[in-house]
């Protein structure tokens, strides 16, 4: 019983070291690929890890596993065409990836959204593989339309998004370089706010007490440090943006009359949630 028990712990450990490595060019050391397992419950040192890379390196799943072993320690990642799918893919599956890429394609930043593209690449290849005959395929029966004009994602400089994204998960704090300053920042990274265009990080500047926005596109360089955030716990996501501070302008509120034409307010208005303080009539034929 003790040996199948140890056999288990091992094929889980195993799995979850694979569901842990960062997809290419990210890379993880075994170091953190052991902090990252102990978080989830798994008591091993950084050899044992090593061990498990280096079995799952020589084991079919090998072409899937990326070692840059140019320098030491050893930087360890999932390669960048490849896609691992448990459980595997069927027609539910893969419809619903299809359609979770076609809904988040105008909305999701390019670099986040290319991420995905192993997991759309092989729902892709279903679809090729399983085309009914003498009919049209899913991909023919669905589409995306906006309610409106779709916003050009701010360009982000390559490696921002993964080393906030780190920073972030980790909750460490970061050296950064905004816009065109030459010497560096430190910041305490809190929370991460997407606003369709642009990407904002929410963080507090080391011996300052309030919260700034940065936009991601305006960063050009970030460090990660082995130091922790702090003030994390005092900070509360929800309440920051129910309290409206990511919203614009933060002026004074205004009273505004919006008039519509014949059917157009109706349209306009039915799909929208009104706040109970908000009343409409009609007058003529204009909506107010």
């Amino acid at each position: 019983m003790a040996a199948d028990a140890a056999v288990d712990n091992k094929s889980f450990r195993l799995l979850a070291l694979l569901h842990a490595l960062p997809v290419a060019p990210r890379r993880m050391e075994a170091k953190e690929l052991q902090q990252v397992l102990q978080s989830e419950g798994y008591v091993c040192d950084k050899r044992t890890v090593e061990r498990d890379l280096n079995l799952l390196l020589e084991s079919q799943f090998g072409y899937l596993i990326e070692c840059d072993d140019r320098a030491r320690p050893y930087g360890w990642s999932i390669c960048s065409d490849q896609y691992l799918s448990i459980p595997a893919m069927d027609e539910k599956m893969a419809a619903t990836w299809f359609l979770v890429e076609r809904y988040l394609q105008p909305l999701m930043p390019r670099d986040a959204l290319q991420k995905l593209t192993p997991i759309f690449d092989a729902v892709d290849a279903w679809f090729k593989k399983h085309k009914p005959t003498g009919g049209r395929s899913w991909k023919d029966k669905v589409a995306y339309v906006p309610r409106g004009f779709s916003l050009q994602q701010a360009s982000v400089p390559a490696g921002i998004v993964d080393a906030v994204y780190g920073a972030l998960y980790r909750n460490r704090q970061m050296d950064i370089w905004y816009k065109d300053r030459k010497s560096p920042k430190r910041v305490h990274p809190l929370a991460l706010v997407d606003r369709g265009a642009v990407r904002y990080l929410i963080a507090r500047f080391e011996g300052y007490d309030n919260y700034r926005h940065l936009a991601l596109h305006r960063l050009s360089r970030v460090e990660i440090l082995d130091d922790p955030v702090q003030g994390m716990r005092a900070f509360d996501l929800n309440s920051y943006l129910r309290n409206g501070n990511m919203n614009l302008p933060y002026g004074e509120r205004i009273s505004l009359e919006l008039l519509f034409y014949d059917q157009a307010g109706a349209t306009f208005t039915k799909p929208l949630s009104i706040r109970a303080k908000s009343w409409l009539s009609m007058t003529r034929g204009l909506l107010k």
